[in-house]
């Protein structure tokens, strides 16, 4: 079983992180957008929407999802999802430090303005 596999069997699962993606991805172009366009309160007030919309997805996998997996899955289907999750994080290769890098490039640019 994927996890493909899962949000077919559970559709509002599914539909509930397609959402929650949805927005999260929104917040973040228009903050990139903002502050090419030099509007740094709107930057600033997408990525604290976005900073709320993390900390709920949090939330939610702590209290509903993980929960979940312990009761429905076998320890054989957890495995399977974290060696597929894994495999993922290998085909993103160097991204996740090169965006962790401009993050903190950004902060040091543009703090106080």
């Amino acid at each position: 079983m994927n996890i493909k596999d899962i949000i077919n069997k559970y559709p509002a699962a599914g539909e509930l992180l397609a959402k929650q993606n949805i927005g999260c991805i929104s917040c973040i172009r228009t903050a990139i957008k903002a502050i090419e366009d030099g509007k740094y309160a709107i930057a600033e007030s997408e990525i604290t929407s976005y900073g709320i919309l993390l900390t709920e997805h949090i939330k939610k996998e702590d209290d509903i999802l993980y929960p979940w997996m312990d009761r429905e899955l076998s320890d054989h289907q957890v495995g399977q999802l974290f060696s597929a999750c894994a495999e993922v994080d290998t085909r993103f290769g160097e991204k996740p430090a090169y965006y962790r890098k401009l993050a903190a490039t950004m902060a040091e640019r543009y703090a106080g303005k």
